[in-house]
């Protein structure tokens, strides 16, 4: 069961954050989307694009995680195996999309 749950919690909480830092930025505002070596921003997207991107790698990745994870565990492997992956990369995944959104609004709001 934890093994659905964390994965839904994840994008839940990317979205309410995706929805946050949309909510904190003007309406015609476009995030950064590439940062080159100098600092520079070399490509931007407008901020539902960029707001979007993480949570669909999201869903793709925990989603294939998962399944196969499930479809392992009816073979007989070891579930905490499987929650302990899962979880990791929800961790992760989040830790990345929230870092994304927060420099996105920050860059946004310093022009």
């Amino acid at each position: 069961m934890l093994l659905l749950i964390l994965p839904a919690v994840t994008i839940a909480l990317m979205i309410l954050g995706s929805v946050i830092a949309c909510k904190k930025t003007p309406k015609d505002a476009h995030f950064p989307m590439q940062i080159g070596m100098d600092g520079k921003v070399n490509y931007r997207a407008s901020k539902l694009v960029a707001a979007s991107v993480f949570p669909a790698i999201a869903v793709i990745t925990l989603g294939i995680l998962t399944l196969t994870f499930m479809a392992v565990e009816g073979a007989g492997a070891s579930s905490i195996f499987a929650v302990g992956i899962v979880g990791f990369n929800c961790i992760l995944l989040l830790a990345i999309h929230i870092g994304f959104m927060y420099f996105g609004v920050r860059n946004v709001n310093e022009k």
